[in-house]
């Protein structure tokens, strides 16, 4: 991941202020067939943890929406034969609302993606990155 509101997170300390559900900091898939075998950047990144009951996972960080410009921008990785939809937006009076879906790509790269945070509503709660299976 990278800025959010000034803020760059490349996961190598932690998960700097995301609540992460299922997701795991990791520095290799744990399959050749499916994830990074590589960090696109450093020596870590996250991944839904596969080994869960449920690999249905949101990434959440609050803050206000803010009064200027901004986006989120960030690396995703998205290699195997089941994937699903990851999908970004924002959480407003506990319900989720659907702003952009990443397009899936089954190839072994790291891909670039921004989201826009004028797309958010006012009353937002944060930002999320949702995965479901």
């Amino acid at each position: 991941m990278d800025k959010l509101l000034g803020v760059t997170c490349s996961f190598e300390e932690g998960f700097c202020g995301w609540s992460r559900g299922t997701w795991i900091r990791k520095n290799q898939s744990d399959f050749a067939a499916s994830g990074p075998q590589n960090a696109a950047d450093g020596k870590y990144f996250i991944q839904i943890d596969t080994n869960a009951d449920a690999i249905m996972s949101t990434l959440n960080m609050d803050f206000s929406k803010p009064n200027v410009e901004s986006c989120l921008k960030f690396k995703y990785h998205m290699k195997g034969t089941t994937l699903k939809d990851l999908t970004f937006g924002y959480y407003e009076s506990n319900e989720y609302k659907d702003v952009n879906t990443v397009p899936r790509k089954n190839e072994d790269f790291w891909f670039c993606a921004t989201f826009d945070l004028s797309l958010m509503s006012s009353q937002a709660q944060g930002v999320s990155i949702h995965y479901n299976s």
